[in-house]
């Protein structure tokens, strides 16, 4: 794996991400004005993955990215990792565990041209379909997120590409990143004036207008153990 932005005395910014798939690590770079790339360091060998021995390139020379993600099989396991590059022609190139490449998902392929894209977030529907939220914008996003379901391969059902936050800060949301609330069931995001707001992965609206509350009980409360005054329920009731 090769620094991003390693020019000496260039004054680079660092642009890249990690992902971490079966155990190993995925690392995007940008190498100053040179290729974008991907590599590979396994924890277990303190060395470049096996099939990862040169970084693999992700888009054309100027492009850059800040992502790398987990990409998933129709089964729902992983299957390898993608990352997407912009500039003047956004690129998303997805590669298998072993280095070898894989078919990058149709929804992430056709991104317009300057549009910025981010390690998205995993949500499992009620279906129990994995469906990867890709927080995006530029270009002509003033802020959306992009929603690929990996079991269909396809984009997510009933949801809008892409899924934009009108009601939020006039749109310009500029996605950064979300995070499941498990509760509520709602993707919670900032936007690029450092405020919260929220998405519901199922309908793409902003508010989530959901609610949920989490409550942990201790069976052995509930049974009796022979002693005085020990029986605090005598039934259960569905």
């Amino acid at each position: 794996m090769r620094p991003s932005g390693d020019r000496p005395g260039s004054g680079d910014l660092v642009y890249g991400a990690l992902d971490v798939v079966a155990g190993k690590v995925f690392a995007s770079s940008y190498p100053g004005l040179g290729q974008p790339d991907l590599g590979c360091f396994d924890p277990a060998t303190k060395a470049a993955r096996a099939g990862w021995t040169s970084p693999r390139p992700t888009g054309p020379a100027g492009n850059y990215t800040s992502n790398a993600y987990t990409a998933f099989g129709t089964d729902g396991t992983p299957a390898g990792v993608c990352s997407t590059t912009n500039g003047n022609t956004d690129v998303t190139t997805c590669f298998a565990l072993d280095g070898s490449p894989l078919a990058t998902p149709a929804t992430m392929a056709n991104l317009p041209g300057n549009v910025l894209a981010f390690n998205p977030e995993v949500v499992t529907d009620r279906a129990g379909h994995q469906r990867s939220h890709l927080p995006v914008w530029g270009g002509p996003y003033a802020g959306a997120a992009i929603c690929h379901d990996w079991t269909t391969a396809t984009a997510c059902a009933g949801l809008p590409v892409p899924i934009a936050h009108p009601g939020v800060a006039g749109g310009a949301t500029r996605d950064y990143g979300y995070s499941f609330d498990a509760p509520t069931g709602c993707l919670i995001g900032p936007d690029d004036a450092g405020a919260l707001f929220s998405t519901d992965p199922a309908t793409g609206a902003s508010p989530c207008l959901r609610s949920g509350s989490q409550v942990t009980l201790e069976p052995g409360e509930f049974y009796c153990d022979g002693g005085s005054g020990a029986c605090r329920a005598t039934a259960w009731r569905g």
